[in-house]
């Protein structure tokens, strides 16, 4: 009873502490039977072998040497041994020697390989040679087992097959390529380059187990062979995007849902140059799950003879305990030492007769002859195993081939192991069904579902990047949920600093090969802080921004405007922050305007905006600020790949601007929301996009404009931003802007600090417990001050003769107060003045010691209003006034209104009665004349025009030529008397008729006389028969002054006003 109960609580033990047995051992050579798992073990798995028969077999020439191989992950305490079982699984033949004190060979705890020679003219069909391994450390009947089907034939029968991947030429075999060993039994990933592809380099890890050539794929492929492009190409990954979860001071993990493309995306960091680990499952999977893959035995044609009860021991290994076990009384249905030597000594026998050559003796084993050979020794049966408890049962649905007992948190999971050299990365997509060693998912008969894969390793840490499809559709992965998953992360033994609790044979025993974890060879991981379990939701919110302090990822205020700084913990506008952006959506203009900062002036900077979270096809606008002009550049551009961005034949960026101020460069600029050009990608209220965000991004040439690659791989959001409207015109301000403020520069003496005491820099959390420990002091004093706001500590001075240290602080006021009246800085400055002097008169200012002499106020400042763009300046102007001075502008401006418009309808008023009373009184006692002159034109009788016109007279259309002498008039006309033909006496210009024609002069005269009419234009008449001319032509009439005439057209009308005209 005592034995069962220690059993049942080392049972509890194991599956409470998860903590795991391992044992890892297979043989390579012959090789072992399908599935050929390295943790096989008496305890977990139905003897003699953990796994049927299949169709796997070797073929052994009787008589022959040669060497027996196997993959080792674990140099247990103890030795091996290795044996030959009939058809029946009966020990026949012990291939090592057994001696009085064992019947293992324990002269090397690493020992992966052994020679042994088949007895000669011994032949066997359908036999098995099985590998048994001893673990010490987890008890004394403790067995790991490994098995391979042969069959031993004679000469005659036997055919050299090279294991199927040579040729048997003269002697010996010539292998295939990736091929190598007397039998060509191993294989290796690679030889040289040339079998990794273009992509990839064939590394020698120098393992103790073939393969130990594999391949490792440059930066961008991955896969076998390196044949797969990665979408994820360079190796400054920017971790601060991702969220994180420190599974232990040397590994920690990082990863975020890209909802995009379903996809997670995981970083595993860990101090290691070996392989590192990370693996999942289901938090409700259950037990049932290892009876993947579904193994069954191999179909009998016939009934064979019951064989022997098996007599090898299955009992419950101790789970890691925390001093070397003690021996314990064996089970009675365990090996029993003086038993097996009996037997052994038998078996030994025959082998050693065998062995010895006969010319007389042909030996030939057949599996009936086996039996009654062991039966005719007088081998005593045994009584079969008592029925387990149900804890070690068979569960509903599982095969006899599951493993049984505890449920390790190794078993049934998905992994993602990788390893690096450098650049140049080994990542895959494994699985284990227990705790063997993970196997690549195409062994189990799945694929590699990995979608992008990056590796590297510097300075001793290594660094594996990969991404996976959310949704499984493999046997061998699980569907990342959202829900708990379980799980597991492990990293490579490094050399030197081997972790086994308790100690292995490498501490505890003889061993040949004292490094035995090669770097990047896939073997046991250790205990401690080289492995563990945690429970995980991939998909919890809440945790990342616990682990990121609520501070590393930043999501939007609202939909219409966010922001995203750089690093975590900065506060934007105070030069911390690397890199930081806001962004603002005013749905009345359908305008976003941005503004980003950077630390790092002398590189470009800006932001990108993409349909997914690549670089191609990215809509950016980046920009600098030129040292020398100081002038701001941006540009609207368009990325179509991983080269340099194109500039946009239309640029949708207006309203920009920027500045370098105290070592930050700031960029802004406006864009529409959605634009027409088809290189800008636009945000709709149902389409959002990514945003990039280039921390740090290259040089640049302010003359040609021509940037560098950025210096750092840009952030890309962990989901799409979307940019909409809040719903209300009102709601573009969301919070209520800071009132204008005063600001005055105070310097106080701080004494009795110490000698040792050192001021702290600006930032530092000392300096904040000071700056805080100064406005706890100061405020009760300055509470009394109109206006008062804050004191803020700008910086500590250390005066350096004396323990003293100057305090220049920032004392705000709002400018103005409650009541509505502007405070003025003449007045603010007297009162804090006298405050301050008040507080300081003492020596002491709350907790502090002041020097009461010592006190500096400088001319206060009234802080700064900026904006994106001038409609936001000049909000910003507006609210320098009071609502008091407002109104009393408003009233203002509405009284001058009032008065403008009365003076103008007076004015109207004037004019009109002045203008008619004027025209009235020209009629009665004046008169016009018409009058033919030049070009200028008297605008004073405009009031005239009115008069009605009579119809102008028909125009002829032909030209009339005349000649003009020097004195203005025309040589040939004369005044002809009676011979003139009258005209209708008329008072207009007479319109100018189509084409050119000449004018002739008019005579002088009155309005009453038509001087017009006392021309003939025949050129026949107008001389005497001396030829000279019979009249004096008709002299310039200047009598009217230049102010009396009024020009229309050819028409000059002149105005006398004869009542106004003082006698003589």
């Amino acid at each position: 009873m005592s034995r069962i109960m220690s059993g049942l609580i080392l049972l509890v033990l194991t599956v409470v502490s998860f903590r795991e047995v391992q044992g890892h051992v297979a043989l390579t050579f012959p090789h072992a039977r399908k599935y050929d798992l390295d943790f096989l073990d008496n305890a977990r798995t139905p003897g003699p072998c953990g796994m049927p028969r299949g169709d796997v077999k070797s073929t052994l020439l009787s008589g022959s040497n040669f060497n027996v191989t196997w993959h080792l992950a674990y140099p247990h305490r103890g030795g091996f041994r290795l044996q030959i079982l009939d058809g029946l699984d009966r020990p026949l033949v012990d291939l090592t020697p057994v001696t009085k004190n064992s019947e293992f060979v324990e002269d090397d705890a690493t020992a992966q390989a052994y020679a042994v020679q088949l007895p000669q003219n011994f032949t066997c069909t359908d036999c098995t040679i099985r590998l048994l391994r001893e673990a010490e450390e987890w008890g004394a009947s403790y067995r790991f087992w490994s098995c391979a089907d042969i069959d031993i034939v004679d000469r005659k029968g036997y055919r050299e097959d090279c294991s199927g991947h040579g040729r048997y030429l003269l002697g010996r075999c010539r292998c295939d390529r990736l091929y190598h060993g007397t039998r060509c039994e191993f294989k290796e990933e690679c030889l040289d380059d040339s079998d990794c592809g273009i992509q990839g380099t064939c590394v020698d890890t120098g393992g103790t187990t073939a393969p130990t050539k594999h391949c490792y794929c440059n930066m961008g492929w991955f896969g076998p062979g390196c044949a797969k492009r990665s979408p994820v190409k360079t190796i400054d990954v920017e971790l601060d995007a991702y969220t994180i979860k420190k599974f232990s001071d040397n590994f920690t993990f990082y990863w975020r849902i890209l909802k995009e493309s379903k996809e997670l995306e995981g970083i595993i960091v860990a101090n290691s140059t070996t392989w590192v680990g990370i693996g999942w499952r289901p938090s409700d999977l259950t037990p049932i799950c290892r009876s993947f893959p579904n193994i069954q035995e191999r179909p009998k044609d016939e009934p064979l003879p019951q064989p022997e009860p098996k007599a090898e021991p299955e009992p419950e290994p101790e789970s890691e305990p925390k001093a070397e076990p003690k021996p314990e009384p064996e089970p009675e249905s365990g090996l029993e030492k003086s038993g097996t030597k009996r037997r052994s000594a038998k078996a030994h026998d025959l082998a050693l007769l065998a062995s010895t050559p006969r010319s007389d003796v042909d030996v030939t084993v057949q599996t009936s002859v086996t039996y009654r050979v062991s039966t005719k020794q007088g081998r005593k049966k045994r009584s079969p195993e008592a029925t387990k408890t149900s804890s070690n049962a068979i569960l509903p649905g599982a095969h006899k081939y599951t493993p049984k007992h505890d449920f390790n948190p190794m078993d049934c999971t998905d992994i993602i192991i990788g390893s690096a050299r450098g650049n140049n990365h080994r990542i895959g997509d494994y699985y284990t069904r227990d705790r063997s060693t993970p196997r690549k998912d195409e062994y189990w008969g799945g694929r590699d579902t990995l979608t992008a894969a990056l590796g590297y390793e510097r300075d001793g840490v290594t660094t594996i990047l990969f991404r996976r499809k959310l949704a499984a559709n493999e046997p061998t992965d699980h569907e990342i949920i959202d829900g708990n998953m379980q799980v597991i992360w492990a990293k490579g033994q490094e050399p030197g600093k081997y972790i086994h609790q308790p100690p292995s044979g490498i501490e505890k025993a003889k061993v040949s090969v004292k490094d035995f974890y090669k770097a990047d060879e896939l073997k046991y991981h250790g205990h401690g802080s080289q492995r563990g379990t945690v429970t995980l939701n991939f998909f919890d919110e809440k945790d990342k921004q616990e682990a990121m302090n609520e501070d590393e990822v930043m999501t939007p205020v609202s939909t219409c405007r966010g922001e995203w700084h750089y690093p975590k913990n900065c506060v934007p506008g105070n030069g911390t922050c690397e890199y930081s952006i806001q962004w603002t959506y005013k749905e009345r203009k359908d305008q976003l305007s941005f503004i980003i900062s950077t630390t790092n002036i002398n590189t470009w900077t800006g932001v990108g905006f993409s349909n997914d979270d690549k670089m191609s096809q990215t809509d950016a606008v980046l920009g600098w600020v030129d040292d020398k002009s100081g002038r701001a550049f941006l540009m609207d551009t368009w990325i179509s790949g991983y080269n340099a961005p194109l500039l946009d034949p239309s640029q949708d960026i207006y309203n920009t601007d920027g500045s370098k101020v105290d070592g930050v460069t700031t960029l802004k600029f406006s864009r529409k929301r959605i634009t027409k050009d088809n290189r800008d990608l636009s945000f709709t209220d149902d389409h959002c996009l990514y945003m990039m965000y280039p921390v740090k991004g290259g040089t640049f040439n302010a003359v040609n404009k021509k940037i560098r690659k950025h210096d750092v791989v840009p952030i890309v959001s962990s989901e799409k931003i979307c940019i909409k409207s809040c719903g209300l015109e009102e709601l573009e301000d969301l919070t209520t802007p800071a009132p204008p403020r005063l600001h005055y520069d105070v310097e106080v003496k701080l004494i009795n600090l110490g000698d040792g005491f050192m001021a702290p820099t600006p930032g530092s959390p000392d300096f904040e417990v000071i700056s805080n420990r100064i406005a706890d002091s100061f405020g009760p004093v300055l509470d009394k001050l109109p206006g008062y706001y804050q004191i803020r500590l700008n910086e500590l001075q250390k005066e350096e003769e004396q323990s003293s240290v100057i305090a220049k602080m920032d004392l705000i006021l709002d400018k103005n107060e409650v009541k509505g009246r502007s405070l003025k800085p003449v007045e603010t400055s007297a009162a804090a003045e006298k405050a301050l002097k008040e507080a300081l008169v003492n020596g002491k200012v709350g907790a502090l010691s002041v020097d009461p002499q010592y006190l500096v106020i400088r001319a206060p400042r009234v802080n700064d209003f900026g904006g994106g763009d001038s409609d936001e300046r000049s909000s910003f102007a507006s609210e320098l006034f009071l609502d008091a001075t407002k109104l009393y502008i408003v009233v203002g401006c509405v009284a001058a209104l009032l008065a403008l418009a009365l003076l103008q309808a007076s004015c109207t008023l004037y004019r009109s009665s002045r203008r008619r009373a004027t025209k009235d009184r020209l009629i009665a006692s004046n008169a016009w004349k018409d009058y033919a002159s030049g070009a200028n034109t008297n605008f004073g009788f405009d009031a005239f025009e009115t008069e009605e016109k009579a119809p102008p007279p028909p125009v002829s259309s032909l030209p009339r030529h005349r000649e003009v002498t020097g004195n203005g008039l025309n040589g040939t006309d004369t005044v002809e008397g009676p011979n003139r033909m009258m005209g209708p006496r008329a008072t207009y210009s007479l319109p100018r008729a189509p084409g050119s024609r000449h004018t002739a002069p008019i005579q002088p005269g009155y309005y009453t006389q038509d001087r017009r009419d006392h021309y003939q234009r025949s050129k026949n008449n107008m001389h005497n028969p001396g030829g000279g001319v019979s009249t004096q032509p008709n002299q310039p009439d200047f009598y009217f002054m230049p102010s009396q005439r009024k020009y229309s057209g050819e028409v000059v009308r002149v105005y006398v006003d004869y009542g106004s005209q003082q006698p003589k």
